[in-house]
């Protein structure tokens, strides 16, 4: 089976070209009127000021650190302004329900394969309960996975819709602000911290880290996933990748 023929069963084609015709109607309506207040930044991975221009791709101008090599835009729209998006865009929205119609077949030939890997590795590491926590779950799904297990699960997540799914459909204990806004009144930390593509889309992924640092035990585990500017579908397609 060919990466394109998963894809398809796992997001309506249709559906994924009108969720990125969104994408540039929110940036168009959203970020663009304030393109005049982004931020040049250090690169985010190794804090490198000094990198080559890549690419641009519409209004973001992408540079490649000349120290480590990560991809990153800069100037950034701030945080402000990402906050803004992310709770207003269309494209989050048509996102969730994206998410809920084809959440069946994504367990099955994503999540699922995922879930036991992580399982397997906290077991060789002798954890197999305490507090998990997903930073970014969305609907719950990878965190449904864990509910036969001896972990108490806990969701982050900062939309509304999603939240109340994995709220209503698996009972999570759900927190639904972003990572930046939790606030751990009860001062209980983590035992295990995921995190799966969400690394990226955060204005300080070094603040982010701390973050998640500050409300892990010691010793705890943090296991996330991020786009790699040297896998092998953007090493092909570059700046025609489409989650770029």
């Amino acid at each position: 089976m060919n990466k394109e023929n998963l894809e398809d069963q796992i997001r309506d084609p249709q559906k994924r070209l009108s969720y990125y015709q969104l994408v540039e109607m929110d940036i168009r309506k959203i970020v663009e009127p304030e393109i005049r207040e982004f931020v040049n930044v250090n690169c985010p991975n190794c804090d490198t000021a000094q990198g080559n221009h890549k690419y641009k791709k519409g209004i973001f101008d992408f540079i490649q650190c000349g120290k480590c090599g990560t991809l990153y835009v800069s100037p950034r729209p701030q945080k402000t302004l990402l906050d803004k998006y992310y709770q207003n865009a269309k494209a989050i929205e048509s996102f969730s329900d994206i998410l809920i119609e084809s959440e069946a077949k994504r367990l099955k030939l994503f999540f699922a394969p995922r879930a036991r890997q992580i399982s397997d590795y906290l077991n060789e590491q002798g954890v197999d309960s305490g507090r998990l926590l997903e930073v970014g779950c969305s609907i719950g799904t990878m965190l449904s996975l864990f509910k036969k297990s001896k972990y108490q699960l806990f969701g982050i997540d900062p939309d509304i819709k999603a939240s109340k799914v994995a709220r209503d459909k698996y009972g999570i204990e759900m927190f639904t602000v972003t990572l930046e806004e939790y606030e751990n009144k009860e001062r209980k930390l983590y035992d295990v911290v995921m995190n799966f593509e969400t690394l990226e889309h955060v204005f300080s992924p070094f603040s982010f880290l701390l973050k998640i640092n500050s409300i892990m035990k010691q010793n705890g585990h943090l296991i996330f996933t991020t786009p790699n500017y040297y896998g092998f579908d953007i090493k092909v397609l570059d700046e025609k990748y489409k989650n770029i």
